[in-house]
């Protein structure tokens, strides 16, 4: 080939590239223009098509803030000095009394010089209700239960700053530690106050802001969803739980807080965390509040009577779970409460109501929970009468329907209650060293982990039980077994398996040969001989 021959080809390739470079660039202006008309912003939609910043507006936090800021108070407290521990299942993970309290120093002399090493100081937060100023907050941020007196200790001093520095010495209308809620009282007129909402319209979901002074820093907030609704057993003395749950920040000194939805309307009054533990717990992203709706029921009450007055019916109840469903051969449906103990001389003893009576319904409607039976009850005012609907095991073990009509009378207070449960003097450590032992003959009691002797009078003696406290001694409890981690403990006395008693060694042993198959479970009515009171345990058989 001719060099002009090539130099032609080469000149025509190069013209060709040029002229694709041409278009190319061309076609690549035109669809870029094309690009940027056509890609118009749109707003993000949830699947039903409705707009996500009509839902939650990005300003909507800015305006809830502002407008809380004024209603939200910083409390401090001084009270007793009492020692702090997380009871409950819980254990150190949860911390229900976190108020940000500091021990004052030891500083006391022959002369009567006061004592400051016994007071503390406690830091929370309140919400303003009225324009008068009625504040509610947490009980336990202004009262404490005192085991050593048995009695609900209110704080000797409460003071209140408002946002604008305003300070206000405050009264304590009344504490209820049944939900963990006060009421306190300014003087003061033309406050700004929250509006409360309706907490049964809350969804999981639903953004929420907390407001108060965690740490002591004043007007924080935080923001976050709800997380769980009727939050129970969460190793807490509050009676009556319905916790809502949330991932807004709470902090110590959040306590009595209020949790807010995004129309700044007051949906909870914040009460606890749960924490990993350790010498200062703090948020971990787990918070509970008490619903408004429950809180403004013992508010309205606490400022009529200075107290909260509760229908009572005189038993000792527990959660109908699942373990115990499948001890019980209950139906998987089956909701409500088991009666483990009637109080002696109460209304459910005057009406016929017995232990192991399995609680379904109140007043034609079903029960829920437990908790829904303990609020249905506390709703009521004593001297209304109400219908239950229980399930009573019969003599071939099966459960019949039956109605009891109950004239509930006034429930003690808080403080009384704790008193007669408390383990105060009669707690004492256990006297296990000359306990007759004698063994169950059970292959099954062995594979639980326990050793079991015949209850006899020098034994009852020892153990100082009462008399209507019969069954079988637990004289060992091999560590990490199914019996050490239901708790049950040496001297503890069994009084029933399954709804039916024990009444002797052997008896307890053929009860464990029909029920204690591996895997089954067993509920185990017990004696607790430590803190003087009945209990219910549940524990699965091991496989092998």
């Amino acid at each position: 080939m001719s060099v002009w021959t090539r130099t032609r080809r080469l000149a025509a390739t190069a013209a060709l590239v040029g002229f694709g470079l041409i278009v190319g660039l061309v076609l690549a202006s035109t669809q870029s223009a094309v690009g940027i008309e056509a890609q118009e912003t749109a707003p993000a939609v949830m699947r039903d098509g409705s707009d996500i910043a009509m839902m939650v507006p990005q300003g909507a936090f800015i305006a809830v803030a502002e407008q809380l800021r004024a209603e939200v108070v910083f409390v401090e407290a001084t009270r007793p000095q009492q020692r702090r521990r997380s009871e409950g299942r819980f254990g150190r993970l949860f911390e229900d009394f976190f108020g940000n309290e500091r021990g004052r120093p030891d500083f006391e002399d022959e002369d009567g010089t006061p004592d400051f090493d016994s007071l503390q100081r406690s830091q929370g937060s309140g919400v303003l209700v009225s324009a008068d100023g009625y504040i509610l907050t947490n009980a336990h941020v202004v009262a404490a239960f005192n085991p050593n007196t048995e009695e609900l200790e209110l704080a000797a001093e409460v003071q209140v700053t408002t946002f604008d520095e305003r300070l206000y010495d405050a009264e304590i209308v009344g504490a209820d530690l049944g939900t963990d809620i006060a009421l306190l009282k300014i003087r003061g007129r033309d406050l700004e106050y929250a509006k409360l909402g309706d907490s049964d319209r809350v969804k999981v979901g639903e953004w929420v802001m907390a407001v108060g002074a965690p740490f002591g820093l004043q007007n924080t907030v935080s923001a976050g969803i709800v997380s769980a609704l009727g939050r129970t057993a969460l190793g807490m003395r509050t009676v009556y739980q319905d916790f809502m749950q949330t991932d807004a920040a709470i902090n110590p000194g959040n306590s009595g807080g209020p949790l807010v939805n995004l129309r700044a309307e007051v949906i909870g009054i914040n009460t606890a965390i749960a924490t990993n533990g350790g010498i200062s717990p703090s948020f971990s992203g787990v918070g509970f509040a008490v619903p408004i709706n429950l809180a403004r029921r013992v508010m309205d009450q606490l400022r009529e009577h200075g107290r909260v007055i509760r229908g009572y019916l005189g038993v000792s109840v527990r959660a109908i779970d699942r373990d115990l469903r499948a001890a019980y051969d209950l139906d998987p449906r089956t909701r409500g409460a088991l009666v483990f103990e009637v109080t002696k001389g109460g209304p459910a003893e005057e009406a016929g109501l017995l232990a192991d009576d399995i609680v379904v319904g109140m007043d034609g409607a079903r029960l829920r929970s437990q908790q829904d039976f303990l609020q249905r009850i506390a709703a009521h005012a004593p001297g209304d009468r109400v219908k239950l609907t229980v399930l009573r095991v019969q003599e071939d073990g099966s459960s019949q329907k039956v109605d009891v009509s109950v004239n509930l009378s006034e429930r003690p207070e808080e403080a009384e209650i704790l008193a007669n449960q408390s383990p105060g003097a009669e707690r004492r450590e256990r006297d296990n060293g000359d306990l007759e032992e004698e063994s169950s003959d059970s292959d099954v009691a062995r594979n639980l982990g326990m050793r079991v002797t015949e209850l006899t009078p020098r034994l009852a003696r020892q153990l100082r039980l009462p008399d209507q406290v019969d069954g079988v001694v637990v004289t060992g409890v091999a560590r990490n077994s199914p019996t050490a981690m239901a708790g049950i403990e040496q001297g503890d006395v069994i009084i029933g398996l399954n709804r039916v008693k024990v009444l002797s060694v052997d008896s307890f042993a053929a009860l464990l040969a029909k029920h204690g198959g591996p895997s089954e479970i067993l509920a185990l009515r017990i004696y607790d001989v430590s803190r003087r009171q009945m209990g219910l345990v549940t524990l699965r058989v091991p496989r092998n």
